[in-house]
């Protein structure tokens, strides 16, 4: 690991948290590693203003674009070529989820959200929820996108709606 990711690692108060982190950034390596025939020591990571790594540019490098999202013993890897990418993983769990949509969904996110039987809801919460997630980190703006502004709620096979495309980023 670099010194960066060693300094990100150092900062987990739980022992379990900061091993999970040097795991997946392990995993990660291996898998980069792999796809561009390189040593997973020898990749370096560059990170956006809004914290999305991207490898360190090269000619070898410029065709991959990765993502990683972790969540408690849970993570998922995506790498592409030449597509931005965004993945988000979330372990379900009973949660003040209404006052969270309240806040970050979006109008017709919270309306579909009422729709779904009770019983569903909580699932259903989380599947917009890491939907919304895997399409902010895939534009690599993070959350300064404001996330009532994008609208996953719908066919998966569609394109996400975004209220403002020029904060969201272009996007294929």
């Amino acid at each position: 690991m670099s010194e960066e990711e060693r300094n990100r690692a150092a900062r987990f108060y739980f022992d379990r948290d900061r091993e999970r982190f040097i795991t997946a950034r392990a995993i990660l390596r291996v898998l980069l590693a792999s796809y561009l025939k390189a040593s997973a020591r020898a990749l370096q990571f560059d990170y956006a203003r809004e914290g999305k790594p991207s490898l360190r540019q090269g000619e070898a490098v410029r065709s991959v674009s990765f993502n990683m999202a972790h969540s408690s013993h849970l993570a998922l890897f995506a790498i592409t070529s030449r597509l931005p990418v965004g993945v988000d993983a979330e372990l379900i769990r009973i949660g003040n989820w209404e006052t969270v949509a309240a806040g970050f969904f979006s109008p017709s996110e919270v309306s579909a959200l009422r729709q779904v039987p009770r019983q569903n809801r909580n699932s259903e919460f989380f599947r917009i929820w890491t939907r919304k997630e895997a399409f902010v980190k895939g534009r690599g703006k993070g959350l300064s996108i404001p996330l009532d502004r994008v609208s996953v709620v719908g066919d998966p096979d569609q394109p996400v709606l975004c209220d403002d495309l020029e904060t969201a980023g272009e996007f294929p």
